[in-house]
């Protein structure tokens, strides 16, 4: 919840730090405990909310698609649904 907020008040300065902050926060979709997969579902959307969806797509979000983790991939993938008017915007190959 505080990556979220962290986005929300620094505003769209906070681009080039976007991955250096999303990876690890995109990680914890793969935790067991659905109240850390709900704030960083939280989070993420913060930063959605600043740089766009693509932005996180684009850092690494596709990447985790991978995992094994059906917690991670299942949230991930309901994300981006949820975002996917973005998908034609998103660099992803």
């Amino acid at each position: 919840m505080f990556t979220g907020k962290l986005a929300e008040s620094v505003g769209k300065e906070i681009r080039p730090h976007a991955k250096t902050l999303l990876i690890p926060l995109m990680s914890n979709l793969a935790d067991k405990q659905s109240f850390i997969r709900n704030d960083t579902l939280t989070s993420m959307d913060k930063f959605a909310e600043v740089l766009g969806p693509e932005t996180l797509i684009n850092a690494g979000a596709a990447t985790f698609l991978a995992n094994e983790s059906p917690e991670m991939r299942g949230e991930l993938i309901n994300w981006i649904l949820k975002n996917q008017e973005c998908l034609p915007k998103c660099d992803i190959k």
